[in-house]
């Protein structure tokens, strides 16, 4: 938790069941998402501003996707 008050890093699933490990800034915005989806692992990245500026992840035929 940050000062003020913020959670830094998140454990949590997927409405599927799926297991993610998400941080965050001490003000609150997300910032690194690791997680699963039924093609495979995957990355996202965001911006201080909250803007998505990277994704890495599996494609529906199990190649390899970077964004």
């Amino acid at each position: 938790e940050s000062a003020q008050g913020k959670d830094l890093v998140e454990l949590g699933s997927t409405v599927n069941g799926i297991g993610t490990v998400t941080t965050y800034a001490p003000n609150g915005k997300e910032l690194v998402t690791l997680g699963a989806s039924d093609n495979g692992g995957l990355v996202y990245v965001w911006n201080k501003t909250g803007a998505g500026i990277a994704a890495m992840r599996a494609d529906d035929y199990g190649n390899g996707y970077i964004g």
